[in-house]
């Protein structure tokens, strides 16, 4: 399109940048005209809920702003602002892209508009978070494990516990740690709170939200509080026949290496 042909350009705001199923997503459409005036037979603002690598659809709806009523409406030069709300569906995937990519859930909002002008116009994407309130683990964290050092003669035992099963979206929490260094040599503690996606298709995909690291001494104790936050934005199983994500498993895994 030649840049001199465009007479009118269409601009789209939302209200807030995420939001959650059951939500209404209100905004506005800005026309700015160029010209003196330019015809539209009808505006809508499509909205489409889709998994971009595999092509799937999830949801698809539209508002529509100017009804198409067969006779022709004219935009004076200058700027027209039309305001918009849609509800957003109980079961809409969250948005969702993974590292590598295998998984990428998008929710856009289109305007379109019938007209013989010249025009230009972008889409906006929304961010739709879990319908969830908790982030679960399946059990109470309550684990203990020794390590053996064959090189620096000795082993290393822990313990982490938390009696909770359950934790809020962006809640702080505490991991109890108890540990003995029975070694000749300083040790790292590594605790990574992570998740693990079953993609379909595909095997498990990793992902480290948080981690920590705690160094002991060589024959010595440690008793700590180790404080993790929990993500605000979490995947969660996606619900549907066409979706890529199957299940979500959450966990805390511990590392430990001579320092």
């Amino acid at each position: 399109m030649n840049q001199e042909q465009v007479e009118a350009i269409f601009s789209l705001r939302t209200d807030n940048p995420r939001y959650f199923p059951r939500e209404k997503v209100s905004g506005w459409i800005r026309v700015d005209v160029s010209a003196q005036k330019i015809p539209i037979e009808s505006l809508r603002l499509e909205f489409h809920s889709r998994e971009e690598r595999n092509h799937h659809s999830f949801y698809r709806s539209r508002v529509n702003i100017i009804e198409k009523e067969g006779n022709i409406k004219y935009l004076a030069k200058g700027s027209h602002t039309f305001a918009f709300q849609l509800l957003l569906p109980e079961n809409i995937p969250p948005t969702l892209k993974t590292a590598n990519e295998a998984v990428d859930v998008r929710h856009v909002l289109s305007p379109v508009v019938e007209t013989s002008t010249e025009i230009k116009s972008a889409s906006l994407q929304i961010v739709v978070m879990p319908n969830v309130t908790k982030f679960p683990f399946s059990t109470s964290i309550d684990f203990e494990d020794e390590k053996r050092f064959g090189c620096c003669q000795g082993t290393f035992r822990w313990k982490l516990s938390n009696p909770k099963k359950a934790f809020s979206r962006g809640e702080t929490f505490s991991l109890r740690l108890n540990s003995r260094n029975r070694s000749s040599r300083t040790l790292r503690v590594v605790l990574q709170m992570a998740y693990q996606t079953d993609v379909r298709d595909q095997s498990f995909v990793d992902f480290v939200s948080e981690e920590k690291s705690r160094e002991i001494e060589a024959k010595n104790a440690l008793d700590v509080n180790v404080d993790f936050r929990v993500p605000v934005e979490v995947p969660v199983s996606l619900a549907g026949k066409f979706s890529p994500v199957l299940d979500v498993n959450y966990f805390i895994s511990v590392k430990v290496c001579v320092k």
